[in-house]
């Protein structure tokens, strides 16, 4: 294992899991670039925190030395594309400069797009439909042609992040909770057995921590990191679970199956760039490397009803 382990977006919700996971694991030094010291000090980390900027080359090299291995998890909240790739490039030089050995890029599933693929891999053609898409994959091109060189790049690509303090499944929960059941069970008939491609949270972050350790090059490799190998990856069994979990009665009635055109409709006109409903993200690969994920899909959502019930959701954190 590397000596050191430099992050960046330690304060976000992979990153704050990450971390913590580093740190009680207690093989290598970690230390986190953030933007202020309230915000490293909200998460307890008690490390070695460097206060600046990813656009500040000089404060991001703090973080590193020779032999190193630098996780991003961070994204880059700025204007355009051109601005995000220019970052990207200045840090690359930084570390081929510091030497240091690997960099573990925590990319997304969705650069696959418009994809027409039922089944996405890591070799899936990918065609991002927006702007996110398209800068997160030109990010992923841009690491991907360094990957030959000092450091070597490996890209990971989680589906929908879900677990304690994590947005997605809020509105869900929200509404199963706030929401008149009428409105709850018009949804679920118009949403039926979509495949809603969650990943647990810590799930992700065994992923990040086994690629940091990976044996032997991995350079200008992508993994896929998700849960739908899980049957119960779909908005009506995931809704049973959160009523479960909350105490919200289900339906007298079973909900109805509208036909599957409709539900892709809808996600157009929603403006999604995936409007297949019945899409996986296979995440084999990784797995067949010799990955065991921590929790079981079902626990993570018995342990995100949990939570939710047991905090405010405006604690919910990105």
């Amino acid at each position: 294992m590397p000596g050191v382990i430099a992050v960046t977006g330690a304060t976000g919700f992979i990153g704050r899991r990450l971390v913590d996971f580093l740190v009680a694991r207690g093989d290598a030094a970690i230390r986190v670039l953030v933007r202020n010291a309230d915000a490293v000090a909200r998460t307890g980390f008690t490390g070695t925190a460097e206060i600046g900027d990813m656009r500040d080359p000089a404060a991001f090299a703090r973080i590193l030395e020779a032999g190193c291995t630098w996780v991003n998890v961070a994204h880059l909240d700025l204007p355009s594309e051109t601005e995000q790739l220019k970052v990207m490039a200045s840090l690359l030089e930084v570390c081929r400069k510091k030497q240091i050995k690997r960099l573990v890029h925590c990319s997304t599933a969705v650069v696959a797009g418009r994809s027409s693929a039922n089944v996405v891999t890591d070799n899936t053609d990918c065609q991002p439909g927006d702007r996110y898409e398209a800068a997160k994959l030109a990010i992923e091109r841009v690491l991907q042609q360094k990957s030959g060189e000092s450091p070597e790049v490996v890209i990971l690509r989680p589906t929908a992040v879900f677990g304690p303090r994590g947005r997605n499944l809020i509105k869900l929960a929200n509404d199963l909770k706030g929401r008149p059941a009428v409105f709850n069970y018009l949804k679920s008939c118009l949403q039926g057995s979509r495949r809603m491609n969650l990943v647990h949270v810590d799930n992700v972050v065994a992923a990040l921590a086994f690629l940091i350790g990976a044996p032997g090059r991995v350079a200008g490799e992508v993994f896929i990191i998700s849960d739908d190998e899980s049957p119960g990856n779909n908005f009506r069994d995931i809704e049973r679970h959160l009523m479960a979990g909350l105490g919200v009665p289900d339906y007298p009635v079973a909900p109805a199956a509208l036909p599957r055109w409709l539900l892709s409709a809808a996600l157009r006109a929603a403006g999604r760039t995936n409007t297949n409903p019945f899409r996986v993200y296979d995440c084999s690969k990784i797995i067949g490397r010799g990955l065991k994920k921590p929790v079981a899909f079902e626990q993570g959502l018995a342990d995100f009803a949990t939570w939710y019930r047991d905090r405010n959701p405006d604690q919910a954190a990105s």
